[in-house]
């Protein structure tokens, strides 16, 4: 069963915590949003892992250099995931798995500008990753509508043994188009964010989810 992912991307940690309280029940994992790292450090995924213990936390954290140190930071606070890049180094990746699997967290590499699936997907899977993420940038989606439907059908065909994680415009309209391809978690933030209800819209996304 899939998991659904909320990518809390606001800044204000109050407006954070309300969300969070008022969705817990529908949401399995509580994405730290890089403006939100950026913001406030790892305060919030500490306050978001004690508030809700009962679930995953990730620190999208975008790690690019200082794999080890800026992965044990997360974990430490409570973090359960934690992000590095596809495009960096295969040094800082190998050190992000290799803190996240003493500390028995994930380590979930972000698929981002990455061209050649058929070649990267077996590297990082030989290098023990836990999670690929087709990802397409908020930039590119604001300014042509992109999604990460295509990436996540082609990536879908090289995947041994990692789990699956997708996000990118995804909406209550067209997350059935994704869940074709086994997702194990669908990463959903402007969705449920930007709607009249979020509250309501984090049940609906759960239900067509699970």
């Amino acid at each position: 069963m899939a998991k659904l992912q909320l990518a809390c991307d606001m800044t204000s940690m109050e407006s954070l915590m309300d969300l969070v309280t008022a969705v817990s029940e529908y949401v399995d994992i509580f994405e730290m949003g890089t403006p939100m790292c950026l913001m406030n450090g790892v305060r919030a995924a500490e306050l978001v892992h004690k508030a809700c213990p009962d679930k995953e936390v990730l620190a999208d954290a975008k790690i690019f250099d200082g794999g080890r140190l800026e992965s044990q930071m997360y974990i430490d606070v409570g973090a359960s995931y934690v992000t590095v890049m596809s495009r960096t180094n295969n040094q800082t990746i190998k050190e992000c798995i290799k803190a996240c699997h003493e500390r028995n967290a994930k380590c979930v590499v972000d698929m981002m500008c990455e061209c050649d699936f058929a070649k990267r997907v077996p590297e990082l899977e030989e290098m023990g990753v836990d999670v690929l993420a087709v990802h397409v940038a908020y930039d590119d989606y604001m300014a042509t509508g992109m999604t990460p439907l295509k990436s996540l059908e082609e990536m879908s065909k090289y995947v041994k043994k990692a789990k699956i994680a997708v996000a990118g415009g995804i909406k209550i309209e067209n997350v059935k188009d994704y869940l074709k391809f086994n997702p194990e978690i669908i990463i959903v933030g402007g969705g449920i964010l930007g709607a009249e209800n979020p509250v309501e819209m984090a049940r609906c996304f759960a239900e067509a989810i699970h």
